[in-house]
């Protein structure tokens, strides 16, 4: 049939498409865009004494922010159970507090301690750091699944036969593999056409995936 795919990861995944996943990836790049766009902000008024944002001195500024209105989204609410996300939002949360305290510093004209500054780049890189590891995660994911139906290619699935066959052979459990195939399939590209080949290819994992258990 042209068509090599492992059921397993899409269970894991959820209901995600590849499509969603690109989306991620790039709403991803958008939040650390505007993140980074805060920041240099921040270094404005805090070195040049620019006029702050006023929606930084509010207790919710993490909710404020572009960032912050990104993570309520629809995109985000894919995220929110992710360990990593959890990370990000309170390094989020504690980073936005610090630059509170750092901006009134600031506007009264007072040093700032060397200390809370060293606090508040601590949340700068932990907030780095979860960004990339959830972009990088879904990043894989993409390309390790087949775009069209959502289930891991080749190279995945020849990763997990291997990791399977290892566990046979050191006699931690058995392992049986299951093969089908589409009678007709080329009859289908060629009476129908290939997008139609394609329909019947998203429909047949589909309907795997509902029987499967993980």
């Amino acid at each position: 049939m042209g068509f090599t795919g492992f059921i397993g990861e899409a269970v894991i995944v959820g209901s995600l498409s590849h499509q969603q996943l690109q989306s991620i990836v790039a709403e991803l790049d958008q939040a650390i865009c505007s993140h980074e766009r805060w920041y240099r902000e921040l270094l404005k008024v805090l070195i040049s004494h620019t006029l702050p944002n006023p929606e930084d001195l509010e207790p919710d500024a993490h909710h404020r922010c572009r960032f912050g209105q990104w993570c309520e989204s629809s995109i985000a609410a894919h995220l929110r159970d992710h360990p990593d996300f959890a990370k990000l939002m309170a390094a989020h949360e504690n980073m936005h507090c610090r630059a509170r305290k750092l901006i009134r510093l600031s506007m009264d004209n007072q040093p700032i301690p060397v200390n809370d500054l060293d606090l508040f780049n601590e949340d700068l890189d932990r907030i780095r750091l979860a960004f990339e590891a959830l972009k990088q995660e879904f990043v894989e994911k993409i390309q390790n699944r087949d775009p069209l139906t959502g289930v891991q290619n080749r190279a995945r699935m020849l990763y997990h036969l291997r990791e399977q066959q290892t566990l046979v052979q050191r006699g931690v459990q058995d392992c049986a593999l299951a093969m089908l195939d589409l009678d007709h399939f080329k009859h289908i590209n060629d009476e129908f056409g290939h997008a139609a080949g394609d329909a019947v290819l998203i429909s047949t994992i589909q309907n795997l995936e509902r029987f499967l258990r993980p």
